[in-house]
């Protein structure tokens, strides 16, 4: 079957079977045809004010929570990308893609480079681990946009901080997710960043 991410099915199962396909038509008896069944979206990628919705509703929980917050839209970012094809074949004026960047753009943390914001009475584990790991799930996304992460060099230094640094993992992730957000900002810095190649 066709994906949500914009991926053609084969229309086969797993041991080569081909799949009985619907027919986008069916006939009905007065001969006439039903339109075929429309495409389901949830519900914040159905229009661009939908998706513009889903922005504002969740922007304290992307500086309260930004891992969690970065991991959801790391995890559909291929769907919002084939949704605002479709939505710009539509006829949409604006980009939900653009609008996702300008949303992580306006809530980075420019002294850090990653999403965490501090808050009185945060500890040390939390700052590092919450904020770096935000900074790799987000990261991810702005690649797979093909957007420029700004402050690069924050965003470097903040995880090369954990790397130095006295406070303990709490799983192998808070280690594996450090070394792995270091190497997205270099990916990033080569591939998107708009700086001379002197500055890159």
């Amino acid at each position: 079957y066709d994906t949500p991410y914009g991926q053609k099915g084969d229309g086969l199962l797993p041991d080569g079977t081909p799949v009985c396909q619907m027919k986008k038509e069916e006939a009905v008896a007065d001969g006439k045809t039903k339109a075929p069944a429309s495409v389901e979206y949830p519900e914040h990628l159905i229009s661009v004010e939908s998706f513009k919705k889903y922005l504002l509703d969740n922007t304290e929980r992307l500086q309260t929570n930004p891992y969690s917050m970065g991991n959801q839209i790391s995890n559909q970012v291929a769907q919002i990308i084939a949704r605002d094809k479709q939505l710009r074949a539509e006829g949409a004026e604006e980009s939900i893609c653009e609008l996702l960047v300008e949303w992580f753009y306006k809530h980075q943390n420019p002294e850090t480079g990653n999403w965490y914001h501090y808050r009185e009475g945060d500890n040390a584990k939390l700052i590092a681990f919450e904020g770096n790991n935000s900074l790799l799930k987000i990261i991810d996304s702005l690649n797979q946009l093909g957007a420029e992460l700004p402050h690069p060099i924050e965003a470097a230094r903040s995880a090369m901080q954990i790397l130095r640094g006295d406070e303990a993992a709490t799983s192998v992730c808070d280690m594996y997710n450090t070394w792995y957000a270091i190497e997205q900002v270099i990916l990033n810095v080569k591939k998107h960043s708009k700086l001379s190649e002197e500055e890159k």
